[in-house]
């Protein structure tokens, strides 16, 4: 643990605690989103939080993730052409699903692993 430390210096640390403070804020503006926007505002009912994330191309990235490209049961589930998405992602929630049994969590487990990568990388 220590070795991996050394191989940190002060700058990399200040960025990284700048990283995780935007994560930490975007946690927070999810979760205050989903309790201000409910889906059916009479009922006061929230959506789950994780909801939050699954919008947009998670869902076409997911089912790439799940089912596959070519996805022979389920051909009509997503409209338009899944092909255009790269399969890096798909395959590293795939691969994290094995041990996270959410795809969700999974996906956002690999966006924040690989955003850490990126922070470092960029300030270096």
């Amino acid at each position: 643990m220590t070795a991996i430390r050394s191989r940190f210096d002060q700058a990399d640390k200040d960025v990284l605690v700048l990283w995780g403070a935007t994560r930490l804020a975007m946690l927070l503006l999810a979760w205050a989103a989903v309790y201000m926007f409910t889906k059916d505002p009479a009922s006061n009912i929230a959506t789950p939080i994780l909801g939050a994330f699954a919008q947009w191309d998670w869902e076409h990235f997911r089912h790439i993730a799940e089912f596959g490209y070519f996805d022979k049961a389920h051909p009509s589930v997503l409209k338009g052409s899944i092909v255009a998405f790269f399969p890096g992602f798909p395959f590293l929630v795939r691969a994290v699903h094995v041990v996270v049994p959410d795809y969700t969590v999974a996906g956002l487990l690999v966006s924040l692993v690989a955003g850490l990568f990126l922070v470092v990388g960029l300030r270096r």
